[in-house]
Order: C-alpha cells, then structure tokens, then sequence
C-alpha cells in the first residue's frame, strides 16, 4: 500500500506541529511546509510556486494552525511568539517578547485569541490584534507543557504536577486538580466533553470530573503523550509504550488489554469498522476491531515511526525518520482506501 502523500522535511529537527484541514497538510519545524491536497504537484513533492509554501521559522519549541485565519502560531527558542500566514508563507507579526522565559506550549482559542504557556509557568491569552495579552494568568509554578480547551475553558497542564482550569473571558481559575504524582503530559476531553482525560510522566492516567473536581479513576496505561489517547466505539483507548493497546470504560474500567507490536505504539487511527495501529518499527497494522484480528500490515521497516494519528477528513499521518534528528518522513494515507482494503480481505475470506 502506498501513502496518498509522501515528503521530507529535510532540516535536521523534529516535527514540532502538523494539521491537516480539507485543503491543506501544514508542518512545522525549524522549516514550515504548506503543501496543498487537490495539487498533483504539491503531492509528488515537486516544484510547484502556485501551492507549495515553504519558509523559515527558526528553532521551534510549538506552534499551532487556526483553519479558519489561515494563520500558524510559532514559539521559537529566542523567545519569540509570531504569526505566520500559511497560505502566503509569510510572516506576519511578532508579540511582545515574555524576555526572561522560554514559551513552551501555544494554542489557538478561536480565530483571533490563543494562549501561551511559559518556562516560569506564566499563561498568557492574547488577540492576534493586540499588542499586550488581554489576561496574565497566574497559579503554575512550574513550566506548562500541554494546553486544551473547551467552550470557554482552558485547561493548562504543568510540570508542578497539576491541571488548572480558568476561564478564558474574565482569566479566573476555577478549579486546580491536584494529586498526579508527576508533571502532567497529557490532556484530552472525553467525546461528550464531561470528562478530562489526564496524563503524566509515569505513565498514569487519571480521568476527572472538571466541572465539580472530582477525582473519576485513576489508571497505569503505559501511555505518555496525547496520540496514545483516543476512542472507538464509545470507549477510551490508550497505546502503551510496551506495545499493547488497552480499552477503557469513559470512567476508567479496564475492559481489555491485547499485544499489538513488538515495540511501542504510536499511531492510533479508524478507518470504518477497522483500526489502524503503527509502532515505533516502522509497522502499521490494519485490525478487524471486533475480533482483534489483524488483517494485514504495511509500512516501511527502515523507518522509525515517531507519531501519527487520524484526522476527521479520512486520513491517516504518519511522521518517521531513521533518527530523531535528520530528514522526517511525511506521510498521508487514505483511511478509506484502507477501510476497502481490508473489507475486500475479510470478504475473500468468507468466499
């Protein structure tokens, strides 16, 4: 099987952000690249000064893409906060630098406000029209390392081990959930958004209540980071470092824990009725869900697979290199494509 898409990133630095809207893959390292789906061009990876975008962002530690603005938020190691427009390739302003700390952590609120978190555990939101932030956060004593946000919460994650919750119009903190034993790594909200999934560096996993702070379940998933996160069917799934897949009831029962990969999982996709999985090895694997059959498998061994996810337009990304460091390997698959793939299986085998 072949990816839709396939590019390098050839500077020797890792991905710091990818997103994929209906018309656009956008990545950003220490070079952006806007590469534009409908382009057989941009697709090759040829040549193409109509939709291929490529600029220099500097040493990144995060950015993020608004969809809608068409603009990337970039936090670089000189402590610069600036925004990009995507489609130009061009740079569009830089924010008053926080001059002492690092920016660790940004993410898009809506259009026009985003939030950054600093080395200090300082959080600022800010109007990308607006020279000052409109709110000085004020509570992490630590440096923050993961955002999310819903309607008109933000959640701030830390490496003082706690998950803060604040109100993006007036600023306020509502609630601090305390109680991980180590710096927060991930955060995701349950599909019906009354639940916040909560990961830290020990690889547990503690699910809350944040509207009242009550502490759901706590779980060892063997995941880290928010890809390890993700579900199918109505319930939580989490890929563990050890290479196995574990399903979780919303509240946090376990239900089932099968070995995958041989190494640790790090793609975790739906493609109709079947699940995608990828490990660090360079493996994709194509699963009847139901029966935790796998169907077949494909990919490239002398790649490392380093992250990848599904998105809500029908793709999978997949981002691998032979290092850390050195030319990564971009790729797009179509979930489609291999939904057909392995229902064509599954139908010979019932012939």
């Amino acid at each position: 099987m072949k990816p839709l898409i396939n590019f390098q990133v050839h500077h020797e630095t890792s991905i710091q952000r990818f997103r994929l809207t209906q018309e656009k893959i956008i990545v950003a390292a220490q070079t952006a690249i806007a590469h534009n789906l409908q382009c057989q061009h941009c697709q090759d990876n040829e040549v193409c000064t109509q939709h291929l975008r490529e600029f220099e962002i500097g040493g990144l530690w995060n950015a993020d893409f608004n969809p809608s603005s068409k603009l990337m938020l970039t936090a670089n190691h000189d402590r610069k906060l600036c925004l990009w427009d995507v489609e130009t390739g061009t740079y569009v302003r830089e924010f008053l630098r926080h001059v002492d700390d690092e920016i660790k952590t940004v993410l898009f609120l809506d259009e026009i406000t985003f939030a950054a978190g600093f080395s200090d555990g300082a959080l600022m939101i800010w109007s990308s029209t607006a020279d000052q932030p409109t709110h000085v956060l004020v509570g992490h004593t630590e440096t923050i390392h993961q955002l999310a946000c819903h309607d008109q919460f933000l959640f701030s994650g830390s490496r003082d081990k706690t998950v803060r919750i604040w109100n993006i119009a007036t600023g306020e903190c509502v609630r601090v959930l305390e109680g991980h034993t180590d710096y927060i790594s991930a955060i995701t909200v349950s599909p019906d958004f009354s639940l916040l999934r909560v990961g830290s560096g020990n690889r547990e996993l503690r699910i809350w209540d944040w509207r009242t702070g009550e502490l759901v379940a706590v779980c060892q998933t063997d995941a880290l980071v928010s890809s390890q996160y993700g579900d199918i069917d109505g319930k939580l799934v989490t890929c563990g470092l050890d290479g196995k897949i574990r399903t979780w009831t919303q509240k946090g029962d376990l239900l089932e824990t099968f070995a995958a990969h041989e190494a640790p999982v790090r793609a975790l996709a739906m493609a109709g009725r079947f699940v995608v999985t990828g490990a660090r090895d360079g493996t994709l694997k194509v699963w009847d869900w139901d029966k935790k059959d796998m169907l077949f498998e494909f990919g490239d061994p002398e790649l490392r697979l380093l992250s990848g996810f599904g998105t809500a337009h029908g793709m999978l990304y997949t981002d691998s290199g032979k290092s850390g460091l050195g030319p990564h390997h971009v790729q797009i698959w179509d979930l489609g494509e291999i939904e057909r793939v392995a229902t064509g299986l599954l139908e010979s085998r019932s012939n």
